[in-house]
């Protein structure tokens, strides 16, 4: 999940560059507009605490315990595929000194075209996995990307940073923190 975090930081930054354009070169959107705070008013630059917005984001939870469930089910499957081949491979050795060597070379192959074919759904499935991660990510920062445009609707904010520890912005004045009025917006919208 640690990936969804560094994908969300870098989707927020490119919605900052993309909210910084549609400011300029449009206003006619018409989506319901979000207040901003008093003391925040006339501030061309605000910022998201990206960790917080993460952890409190209800959709973003809500998702990642889906793919987390999903991930969980598809190892699991995985896992007793590949106990019954070991099983088989187990059987296997223990009949070899019976068997034909004709016997012994066609029950090889068929014991090798399935390792490859578990190996191959180990595959497909993280692929699938992905798919659905990369999906997950475009939803939240579509819904993120939304709101911020209901929120800068009219108002005089230039820029929408995400600020995480340790991360590329190094200070942060709490007076510009939009994070809770933001967690607030976004989880009110899926109600």
């Amino acid at each position: 999940m640690n990936r969804i975090s560094i994908g969300l930081n870098i989707v927020l930054i490119l919605a900052v560059a993309v909210l910084y354009y549609l400011h300029f070169s449009s206003s006619s959107h018409s989506s319901a507009q979000v207040s901003l705070p008093e003391h925040m008013e006339g501030k061309p630059v605000l910022y998201l605490n990206t960790d917080s917005l993460l952890v409190n984001y209800t959709l973003f939870q809500e998702s990642k315990a889906k793919l987390e469930a999903e991930q969980s089910k598809l190892e699991n499957d995985m896992q007793r595929q590949a106990m019954n081949l070991e099983k088989e491979m187990m059987d296997f050795q223990q009949q070899y000194g019976g068997m034909t060597q004709s016997q012994v070379d066609k029950k090889r192959e068929e014991l090798g075209r399935k390792e490859q074919n578990l190996l191959a759904m180990r595959d497909q499935l993280a692929s699938q996995l992905l798919e659905q991660e990369q999906a997950i990510n475009k939803q939240i920062y579509d819904s993120i990307y939304n709101y911020l445009l209901r929120f800068t609707q009219g108002k005089d904010v230039q820029y929408i940073l995400g600020y995480s520890p340790g991360g590329s912005v190094l200070y942060a004045k709490e007076d510009l923190d939009i994070t809770a009025q933001v967690i607030e917006g976004l989880n009110a919208d899926l109600k």
